[in-house]
């Protein structure tokens, strides 16, 4: 009887046993627990998991938004922290040579830098005059000392050496300012709008140096006449890589006239550089 109630345990613990394996071995060690973890493992957030360059400091490359970009990204006036103090005028005052003399034309520099937001106040036109006064009045001695910064925050020049630089001719072209990127820093206007290529003669009156030209200042801008030999001498506010045409920006030729037309026929508007002395 002993013996029978031995056996009928053990026969008893047969299925028990293999109960316990059949069913995808519950008591085995969880291999996918690493896995779990893994997914707040290193390399998912911790850091650098965002590779550089996605959200990093750089991931706006340079240049992107940086100033003399053609994205017009600055705020007119701001000039990346030097307000502008110069800029190719947007228009000119429709009557060809005749701007009311020296002081309609620092008017017109005022009015338009004042309505670009520019809290600069002592404008002044790039003009020279032959008889004001009773004395003649060189563009150069009517801006101030410099430096001066376009409405991108580009410099145009540091001071007035800078500014009329002495050429060599057999290197260098006449009156050619070195400024970069791509000579763009006399392109723009008040706006910051690209001055067209068709406009591109600036009056001046002024020789490369920046003094007065002689017979070449429309009546020291009071003057609109259609011919009798009236004139005013031009620069370029972009430097073009031919030599068939002088690229100074403040002495490239003269007008046909001093007439609206005359100051046009050549590719002009009747447009004026303005410097801030402030």
């Amino acid at each position: 009887m002993r013996t029978l109630i031995l056996l009928f345990a053990a026969a008893a613990m047969i299925p028990t046993g293999l109960t316990a394996c059949s069913d995808s071995d519950p008591v085995a060690p969880d291999t996918n627990k690493p896995a779990e973890a893994g997914l707040d493992a290193p390399g998912s957030d911790a850091p650098g998991s965002d590779a550089p360059g996605s959200d990093a400091p750089g991931s706006d490359a340079p240049g992107s938004d940086a100033p003399g970009s053609d994205a017009g990204d600055l705020a007119i006036g701001d000039g990346g922290g030097n307000a502008m103090s110069f800029f190719v005028s947007s228009v000119g005052l429709g009557k060809g040579g005749d701007l009311g003399g020296l002081a309609g034309a620092d008017a017109h520099c005022k009015t338009l830098a004042s309505a670009a937001g520019s809290t600069k106040t002592q404008w002044f036109a790039y003009l020279s005059a032959e008889n004001t006064g009773g004395a003649a009045v060189h563009a150069r001695d009517r801006i101030g000392t410099g430096p001066w910064y376009n409405v991108k925050g580009q410099m145009l020049a540091a001071n007035l050496t800078a500014l009329h630089p002495t050429i060599d001719p057999a290197v260098d072209r006449p009156g050619y300012i070195a400024v970069k990127p791509k000579d763009e820093v006399l392109y723009w206007d008040e706006k910051g709008q690209r001055v067209p290529g068709g406009e591109h003669d600036i009056l001046t009156g002024s020789t490369a140096g920046g003094m007065v030209m002689a017979g070449a200042t429309c009546s020291d801008w009071t003057s609109s006449a259609g011919g009798g030999g009236a004139k005013a001498q031009v620069g370029h506010s972009d430097t073009p890589s031919s030599t068939q045409f002088s690229p100074s920006w403040n002495s490239a030729h003269d007008t046909v006239s001093c007439s609206q037309s005359g100051v046009a026929q050549r590719g002009g508007s009747g447009r004026i550089y303005c410097f801030a002395r402030d």
